[in-house]
This record gives C-alpha cells, structure tokens and sequence, in this order.
C-alpha cells in the first residue's frame, strides 16, 4: 500500500489470518437495488438526502459513512472570526437537503401549497 508516508506492506501471514477482504466500489446511481453486507458511503460536497438514503440503506450489517469536503462553505458568515466548522452539524443539513427537481406543472403553483411530497 502506498501511503504519504512511504509504502506498507502486509505479510502472508496477517492477509491468511482473514483480517483483509477484497471491496467493491459502486457508484451510488449503480447501487440502487443493490444489497452487501457493509455499506460503505463517501459522502463528498454534493451529497444530499437522496444520495444519502440511497448510500446509507445498503448494507445488511452496516452502513457507515465517510464525509469529506473540499469547500467550508460560506466564510463571510463568520465575519474573519476562526470558528470550528461542526462536521455533523455539516452533514446534517446537507442530508436534510433535498436534490429533487421541480416538475413543470409544480412551478406554477405557490410555494406553501403542499402537495404531499
């Protein structure tokens, strides 16, 4: 294994004694329908409720997620103060957030009218 601090390697031993296993990455579009005994999600700047149900309702035994982020959002909202960025503060508004689109036929009706969506 390359690491940024050189390479690993694993010896014959330990690889027999089961503690590795081959993985299998899919994209979340390709999972859908899919079941595993591990669900592992990647959840990047564009995750969102869908995406997130999707990732996260795979796996039989487990789900777990891995959140990173390239962008720390809007910086001016903290007016050059350093404050700590709550990473699950982070990731549940992102996976609050809905990424469906608007039919044609919604856009012309208020905003506050709900039809049971």
């Amino acid at each position: 294994i390359e690491t940024g601090d050189g390479r690993r390697t694993l010896d014959a031993d330990y690889l027999d004694a089961g503690w590795m296993r081959h993985g299998y990455a899919v994209t979340i579009h390709k999972a859908q329908g899919r079941t595993c005994d591990h669900g592992l999600l990647l959840g990047g700047d564009d995750i969102h409720r869908e995406t997130g149900y999707v990732g996260l309702s795979r796996g039989r035994e487990s789900n777990r997620m891995y959140a990173v982020s390239t962008n720390r959002g809007d910086d001016s909202m903290y007016h050059g103060r350093e404050e700590q960025y709550d990473p699950y503060e982070l990731l549940a508004d992102a996976l609050s957030k809905s990424d469906g689109k608007t039919l044609a036929i919604e856009a012309d009706h208020d905003a506050d009218i709900d039809i049971g969506w």
